[in-house]
């Protein structure tokens, strides 16, 4: 299958090709490599959706992924949770880091010249996105929101259906969607070497940070599942804003390194390893390793109805961002004896509560990570399945396998690796329409309209991203 021309005879292997390809028990070279083309193939053709859809309206400034997998349509544009009029923020700051980022390895990485040319289209979506982003902002006072309006303006869409404008000033609190389009903007600053809007964009992450830390710091999301609690309430303290800053650090230990900001990421580590993960069984009544999702004001695992949930894609999230952030290090030469040290430790910790979790939160029957596990009881809390912790899961366990000797969990992080790419392939791509993942699939392995965090398909930032570190891992496993 030839993705990005309708010319059906093409002799040479091509990277744009993709064969659905699943893992045995002992996968060979061949193996991994023909998975590692199978990665490209769908980060190229998601990339391949979004960009022909905005091409199709230019009028629409925005990245447009308001399309329902299960149905095979475009959702209705006078709904307004669903529709073009609520746009959001958190889609928009995902694919400026994407498209950045994708645009870049195209570049640099590949011959073909139809990819030469999804480049160049690339690049005239990303630049127009960014103008939309960088003009919300402004007329936010510095601020981005969930859900914005095609002209930019903050708003919440109401349960009922209607649609009240929000008032953000420079006081307004920071929140996800600041921090995604913080990233965004420095991803895409660093794509354009754009020396000013690198400054723009490094600001930008130093202030969400800053809120991150002063307890400031405020999620935007709605709750679109009833079975996931978000929103914020006193006494429930998540990591999550944590975990994803430690993704910003990365951008900018890779375009920008140097100590302080490796010091800015082991900070957000450490805070998170030692607050939420039971290492020293320091909870008595949860095993060692289990992560907590919240805690409450004394530091005690937050009690959901009688509950202790963990979210499973979360921890392996973290674990894949951690696991990045130290190979980052390792390739820059200014970092201390120290800071390698305490990153050895990180990276002996780490792998040993990624196994211990995604041997509790994968459905062996279905194929995927329920999305909330209940600590106390031990069992599924949220038995749904989202596609976006099987990608991070993907490279976590690459990232876990390519670590330096010393772990000892060789053989179950390959198997691990292999149970992942099996479900993802399997359970979540939709092979006729540019392999596309479904969102959220149910205990029968059948896809259901639930909505993970946003309503539209996801921009090639938890599937692109991770697929694409994933195939410069895949090549060179330890001990193939």
């Amino acid at each position: 299958m030839n993705l990005l021309t309708k010319n059906s005879v093409n002799k040479r292997e091509s990277l744009l090709r993709y064969y659905g390809i699943t893992l045995g028990q002992k996968p060979s070279i061949e193996d991994y490599n023909a998975a590692a083309g199978d990665y490209k193939a769908i980060m190229l053709s998601n990339l391949l959706f979004i960009i022909e859809r905005f091409e199709r309206n230019k009028s629409y400034p925005w990245i447009d992924t308001k399309y329902n997998l299960i149905t095979g349509s475009d959702a209705d544009e006078s709904d307004p949770f669903c529709g073009k009029n609520a746009v959001y923020s958190w889609i928009q700051g995902r694919a400026l880091e994407s498209l950045s980022i994708l645009a870049d390895w195209i570049k640099n990485n590949c011959d073909d010249p139809d990819c030469g040319s999804l480049a160049q289209r690339t690049d005239k979506v990303l630049k127009t996105v960014l103008e939309s982003v960088l003009a919300a902002r402004e007329k936010n006072c510095g601020h981005m929101f969930f859900c914005i309006s095609p002209s930019g303006r903050a708003c919440f869409v109401e349960p009922k259906g209607s649609v009240r404008e929000v008032k953000l000033d420079e006081d307004s609190p920071y929140n996800f969607s600041d921090l995604f389009c913080s990233k965004g903007i420095y991803a895409a600053a660093c794509y354009l070497n754009d020396r000013k809007l690198m400054r723009t964009g490094r600001e930008y992450i130093s202030r969400v940070e800053h809120a991150i830390w002063n307890g400031s710091f405020r999620t935007d999301q709605p709750q679109t599942d009833p079975l996931n609690p978000v929103g914020n309430k006193n006494g429930r303290n998540g990591y999550s804003h944590f975990m994803i800053q430690i993704g910003a650090i990365c951008l900018l230990m890779k375009n920008e390194p140097d100590i302080e900001t490796a010091d800015r990421a082991l900070k957000l580590i450490d805070y998170i390893l030692e607050n939420y993960v039971n290492c020293t069984k320091q909870f008595k009544e949860l095993e060692q390793y289990d992560f907590c999702e919240y805690i409450d004001n004394s530091g005690k695992p937050y009690k959901q109805d009688e509950h202790i949930l963990c979210d499973v894609g979360h921890v392996l999230e973290f674990v894949g961002l951690t696991l990045k952030f130290a190979a980052l290090c390792r390739c820059f030469n200014g970092i201390t004896q120290q800071q390698l040290s305490h990153i050895r430790e990180i990276e002996m910790l780490v792998p040993k509560i990624f196994v211990h979790h995604f041997n509790l939160g994968f459905n062996t029957q279905a194929g995927g990570i329920y999305k909330l596990f209940d600590l106390r009881s031990r069992s599924a809390y949220n038995p749904t399945m989202p596609w976006w912790s099987l990608p991070e899961t993907i490279r976590a366990a690459l990232l876990c396998m390519n670590l330096p000797a010393g772990n000892n969990l060789g053989d179950e992080l390959e198997n691990i690796f292999i149970k992942s790419h099996n479900a993802f392939i399997n359970n979540y791509i939709n092979s006729s329409k540019n392999l596309l993942a479904y969102q959220t699939i149910d205990e029968n392995a059948l896809p259901v309209n639930v909505i993970p965090a946003v309503p539209d398909l996801d921009p090639n930032y938890h599937t692109g991203l991770s697929l694409l570190e994933s195939i410069g891992l895949i090549t060179k496993p330890a001990g193939k």
